[in-house]
Order: C-alpha cells, then sequence, then structure tokens
C-alpha cells in the first residue's frame, strides 16, 4: 500500500469523525462515494505494517461506534417525538377495576359557513 493511499484513508476517517461528531448527516451522505473507493482499493493491495493495519482497524471502529451511537441517537429522539404525539391526542388513565384506559383528547374543530 503507498504511503499517499495510507494518508487519503486516516484523512478520509478523520474528516468522517468529525463529521459523526457535529451531526452532519448530509455531508456524511457525499463522504461515502469517496469511502467506498478508498476501500475498494485498499482491498486490492496489501497493509505494509501491522501497525499501520491496527492503526486504520482502530479508525474504522471509533468511526463505527460514532455511527451506531448517531443512529441510537436519531432512533430515540422518534420514539420520544412519537410519545409526546401519543400524549398530545389521549390520555391514559386507569378505571375503577383497574384496567388501563385511553381517553381521547382531540378535539375536532370545525367551523360554520354562513351563506
Amino acid at each position: 500500500m503507498t504511503e499517499d493511499m495510507v494518508n487519503d484513508i486516516h484523512d478520509l476517517l478523520d474528516r468522517e469523525r468529525e463529521i459523526l461528531l457535529r451531526g452532519d448527516f448530509d455531508t456524511l451522505e457525499r463522504l461515502i462515494a469517496q469511502k467506498e473507493m478508498l476501500i475498494d482499493r485498499l482491498t486490492q493491495t496489501t497493509i505494509g505494517s501491522l501497525e499501520e493495519s491496527e492503526n486504520l482497524r482502530k479508525k474504522i471502529s471509533r468511526n463505527q461506534n460514532l455511527l451506531g451511537s448517531a443512529m441510537s441517537g436519531i432512533q430515540d429522539v422518534s420514539n420520544r417525538m412519537n410519545e409526546l404525539e401519543r400524549a398530545r391526542n389521549s390520555l391514559e388513565t386507569y378505571d375503577s377495576f383497574g384496567q388501563k384506559r385511553a381517553i381521547n383528547t382531540r378535539t375536532v374543530t370545525s367551523v360554520e359557513h354562513r351563506a
């Protein structure tokens, strides 16, 4: 593997990390094509040293963990938004028998038009 390729991969992984930390998913999407190209080049060559291979593996693993955390955070926000929407539309309570009961709190508003 050439030193330029190694530097390109390290630079890309560092940029990917910064993008993940900023939560800039639009830029991350554009970075994917570059990453795929470098990975294709990487699979066609051999890594010069075990130390270099380990350094790349650590950066890749670090970025995968960041991406997993970002995805988990997005899922948490989505779940919370759904809970808030459900709470806005209904009230859950218990009846005298201890059974959960939902009361619709959404009001229908209509406007009467007169001629």
